[in-house]
């Protein structure tokens, strides 16, 4: 895992301030040999289906609920007190739900250091995974790409703001790279905004 993130670098990529992961221990391991000062924040929904996978049909519900007390806490404190609940109420009941839940750790409540209006974006891999499910929908009806002009032609992907402005769901645009069209669109279950190029 160490390779992919050392290219990256390579090739220009400045240490971030924040890696939103999955449980994924390789990934975890190299971005802490990397980039050892990027803070870390696990994504609270691969964590839920995690505790799913461990938990009794009957307890499901439940679970999910104290789980979201954790992850929609209004302030880190609240989470603090919520997940100490969560393992107080699930220790006996569910051992291995409380096990995986230690696993992630304080990485899970890493999004409250940011600013509130972030908080929805940071918790979670699911809007990288969305664009990216986009992308590959879109590339999926090229077939294949004959000569580098055709792979120059083929949209790609860019925020509509400035890097330092927060990212927020259903904000990102397909580009042909060097042109000034762009053609705006909206995650999955979100009203196209415009579609085809300026």
């Amino acid at each position: 895992m160490n390779g992919c993130l050392d290219d990256l670098v390579a090739r220009g990529l400045r240490a971030p301030i924040l890696c939103i992961i999955d449980g994924n221990a390789g990934l975890r391991r190299a971005v802490g040999e990397v980039w050892p000062r990027a803070a870390v924040q696990r994504c609270c929904v691969h964590k839920l289906r995690n505790l799913e996978r461990k938990a009794p049909k009957h307890a499901l519900a439940e679970i999910r609920d104290d789980f979201h007390r954790i992850v929609y806490a209004t302030s880190s404190d609240a989470a603090r007190l919520a997940y100490a609940a969560f393992e107080r109420t699930w220790a006996k009941r569910c051992p291995g739900v409380v096990t995986s839940l230690r696993e992630g750790g304080d990485e899970l409540l890493t999004f409250f250091r940011f600013p509130k209006a972030q908080w929805k974006t940071l918790r979670t891999t699911n809007v990288i995974e969305r664009l990216h499910e986009e992308f590959r929908r879109r590339v999926k009806t090229q077939g294949s790409l004959p000569s580098e002009d055709a792979a120059e032609q083929c949209p790609h992907l860019r925020q509509r703001k400035p890097p330092s402005a927060p990212v927020r769901p259903g904000e990102s645009a397909l580009r042909r790279p060097g042109h000034a069209q762009v053609m705006p669109w909206s995650l999955p279950g979100r009203a196209q905004v415009r579609a085809g190029y300026r």
